[in-house]
């Protein structure tokens, strides 16, 4: 399943550099998100299959940190390749990497070995959203999208509205891809050492909004800078307890199908966010209000979080 979902954002990736209108593009993008959503489900099903519920936490820190670090590897390369080549070379190096990526893993992934027998796609969609604790967790996921997502989208622009360099506002968005590593190391081994998990990712949640917010009413590049790792530390600690909470409620028999439904639920979160935030300062005239939204996303989340119960598992 990772191979054909790899191999699909390759091929993807791969025709882009041959289009010719928009159309062609818009539709091929789709199929790309289809494969990288696919690669979200599979594997939170295999770290939950792979490693006993005491090991799980390092396993996803390790997890979640890939989107980031693969995130940050491309701003550097791809305005490289871009500045040289063609965007078309820049979209043909993706689509080779993601194939190579593809093979490695047909070839050198060891499978679970399992499946849910007896199991149908709707008996999937009954559990998920039967589950109380998985909704909960799953709309925790997209505050927690939304603020990242959103953050990324608006906080650079917001920086260039402030006056600082095109280079300036690159910088601050890097150091909060380099705090988005180092935050899900940090709390996959903090969360392999507590049976709290739920205290550990609300302290995280709560400590975005007074960052999120001293980040649009202070003005010095240092500072801001400081706040944008400390954000990107904080939004990659917390990023490692959804998938592990989500695998603890589900069970091994229902991750693939729990993390399908709840990655599509944070996604929404990353869609949302950056359209809210956008249309608040066409509104408002000011980027006053973007900063507020984006404090409520964490508090909101928090509270979900406050309401669940503690999965059996833990």
């Amino acid at each position: 399943l990772l191979f054909a979902a790899m191999l699909l954002e390759g091929v993807s990736s791969l025709a882009m550099a041959h289009i010719g209108s928009f159309a062609p593009g818009f539709w091929l993008r789709i199929v790309g998100g289809l494969g990288a959503g696919t690669v979200y489900a599979a594997c939170v099903r295999s770290v939950t299959t792979w490693f006993s519920a005491k090991e799980r936490g390092m396993a996803f820190g390790i997890m979640m940190l890939s989107p980031t670090a693969g995130v940050l590897l491309a701003n550097q390369i791809v305005p490289f390749v871009v500045g040289r080549f063609a965007w078309q070379t820049a979209f043909s190096l993706v689509g080779w990497l993601a194939i190579a990526l593809a093979v490695l893993v047909l070839f050198t992934m060891k499978d679970t070995g399992q499946r849910s027998e007896g199991k149908n796609f709707l008996e999937g969609l009954r559990f998920v959203f039967g589950h109380r604790d998985l909704m909960l967790m799953a709309f925790a996921g997209f505050a927690l999208l939304w603020i990242q997502v959103g953050f990324i989208s608006w906080g650079n622009t917001a920086l260039k509205h402030f006056g600082y360099s095109l280079a300036q506002a690159g910088l601050d968005m890097t150091l909060f891809g380099v705090g988005g590593i180092l935050g899900p190391v940090v709390s996959g081994f903090l969360a392999d050492r507590t049976t709290n998990k739920k205290a550990l990712v609300i302290a995280g949640y709560l400590a975005m909004i007074p960052l999120v917010l001293a980040f649009g009413y202070l003005k010095g590049f240092g500072i801001l800078a400081a706040i944008a790792c400390a954000l990107g530390f904080l939004n990659g600690y917390a990023n490692t307890f959804v998938p592990l909470l989500v695998s603890q409620y589900s069970g091994e028999e229902w991750a693939a199908s729990a993390g399908g439904v709840s990655g599509s639920i944070f996604q929404i979160g990353a869609i949302l966010g950056p359209f809210v935030l956008g249309l608040s300062i066409d509104i408002s005239g000011s980027f006053t209000m973007v900063w507020w939204l984006l404090a409520a996303a964490p508090l909101a989340g928090a509270v979900l979080l406050a309401f669940m119960r503690k999965p059996a598992s833990a």
